[in-house]
């Protein structure tokens, strides 16, 4: 979310620089980022349930939700095609490789074309690489502390203790 933030003020900004390349590059990269999120709901609930599932995705809280189904162990609700962990993996995936990674290289291409050492675009691509670190993070650490992954296959998940202190520590 932090990082969708400081891309929208990043358009605004190479916008009133115009930097119209910049500018364009970066919408397409949240544009897609949420149509594909769009799509893959769209294909994993049922129609009764998409007015719902969309808004969370289009007020851009899609993340946070399904954070929170993950963590209260959401039962698989009748039409869904996959589990919330599932659901939130490839969300996150999406995210990563639509908006984060190509939001990183937009940001550093810009200040390295301009000299613009200020804070607003340290900070946004601070922001773009810490939360593709984040992200990929917790997709690991979610599959490797599931009791399930370890119990199909204990030689491959499991390298990490499932506790919560354990949690943080990893995605510190």
């Amino acid at each position: 979310m932090s990082d969708m933030v400081s891309d929208i003020v990043m358009v605004a900004r190479y916008y009133s620089n115009n930097q119209m390349s910049y500018a364009l590059a970066t919408v397409i990269c949240i544009g897609l980022n949420l149509v594909i999120q769009a799509i893959m709901v769209f294909s994993n609930h049922p129609l009764d349930r998409q007015v719902k599932e969309q808004a969370i995705v289009w007020t851009l809280i899609k993340p946070g939700v399904d954070a929170h189904r993950v963590a209260t162990k959401a039962k698989v609700q009748e039409g869904d095609a996959i589990d919330a962990r599932a659901e939130m993996t490839g969300i996150r995936v999406v995210e990563m490789v639509t908006e984060s990674i190509p939001g990183t290289i937009i940001q550093a291409m810009a200040i390295v074309s301009t000299g613009d050492l200020s804070a607003t675009p340290v900070v946004s691509l601070t922001s773009s690489i810490l939360t593709t670190a984040f992200i990929s993070a917790q997709i690991s650490h979610e599959w490797d502390a599931s009791e399930e992954q370890r119990r199909k296959d204990p030689a491959f998940y499991g390298y990490l203790p499932s506790s919560l202190k354990w949690r943080g520590f990893t995605l510190l």
